[in-house]
């Protein structure tokens, strides 16, 4: 979520890969999808929604 909070794709990217839990909630119920889309950081929502991110 810090890395989709702060656009940082690399770190995004990385995370994937290590196959990073991207369903993971937080307190108020947001995911890293959430977070990106809400910031519209297209690159990091293009790169949760090829790995299967749902809202």
């Amino acid at each position: 979520m810090l890395a989709a909070r702060n656009d940082h794709e690399p770190a995004v990217r990385a995370l994937l890969y290590a196959d990073a839990d991207f369903a993971i909630r937080g307190p108020k119920g947001e995911t890293a999808l959430s977070i990106a889309t809400e910031r519209k950081w297209a690159g990091v929502v293009e790169l949760l929604r090829k790995a299967g991110a749902l809202n």
